[in-house]
């Protein structure tokens, strides 16, 4: 018996198994949570990755039974929708109202091309025929893609009157990276044989900055003491100086 034809289908089928669970569980509660257009630059990059298809070339040369016609029809197809993704990604980038009409083209002409691969698979005898690269395509690659093109086709319908949001730049982590090292200078600055002044922006650095002043250092009074809010903040014996480390600097 051969096994070749069931070990295909039941790795297509164990696959969208898989990829449909992993959508409904973990990457649909995702989207929602994002915009219109990054919910979809999300789910069209999966299909940019369809050039995989030239791959059918070598594995004609290694054995695989398909025709000249039909290897064209599947590359020139897969480059296609390769195409249309990457200009919708663009698109979408730069908020273009023709990206919607685009990621709906993207979906007729994948389903148009999975219909044309499905038919020539047939009429040519290719189901349990591929092996190697060709059979992990089709086991894996090609379920995601129907995955992928589901939630594609739930997001432009879900959301077909949401408006495409406006591009956001997350400034967060250079805002960090620059109080940080803002901070870093003000201890270099304040150390030892340093000024005497702390800005008073920061008046969360004294105690911190005490760390650096030894006891014959606090005879005068601290850096900035003139800032403090139950007065200058003056020496003091080491067993009743309490460090507090209420904020990491670094």
């Amino acid at each position: 018996m051969n096994y070749l034809m069931p070990a295909q289908g039941s790795a297509q089928l164990l696959s969208l198994i898989v990829f449909g669970t992993l959508a409904t569980w973990y990457v649909a509660p995702w989207l929602k949570t994002r915009g219109r257009a990054d919910a979809l630059v999300a789910l069209l990059w999966i299909h940019v990755f369809r050039y995989l298809a030239l791959q059918a070339f070598s594995a004609q040369r290694d054995g695989f039974p398909i025709s000249n016609g039909g290897l064209m029809e599947i590359v020139v197809g897969d480059l296609t929708g390769m195409v249309i993704a990457l200009i919708t990604i663009v698109a979408l980038r730069y908020r273009v109202r023709l990206s919607i009409p685009l990621a709906w083209l993207l979906v007729v002409e994948t389903i148009y091309d999975t219909f044309l691969n499905i038919r020539g698979g047939i009429h040519e005898h290719l189901m349990g025929a591929a092996g190697g690269v060709t059979w992990l395509t089709l086991g894996f690659y090609v379920p995601l893609l129907m995955v992928s093109l589901v939630l594609i086709i739930w997001q432009l319908y879900s959301r077909r009157g949401e408006a495409l949001a406006p591009i956001q730049f997350d400034r967060s982590s250079s805002e960090t990276a620059r109080r940080r090292a803002r901070h870093g200078d003000e201890l270099r600055r304040y150390r030892p044989g340093g000024p005497d002044r702390v800005p008073s922006r920061e008046p969360d650095l004294f105690l911190p900055l005490a760390e650096h002043y030894s006891l014959s250092q606090r005879a005068r009074p601290m850096p900035g003491s003139r800032l403090g809010r139950d007065g200058p903040i003056r020496e003091v014996a080491s067993t009743s100086l309490s460090v507090c480390r209420s904020r990491t600097l670094s």
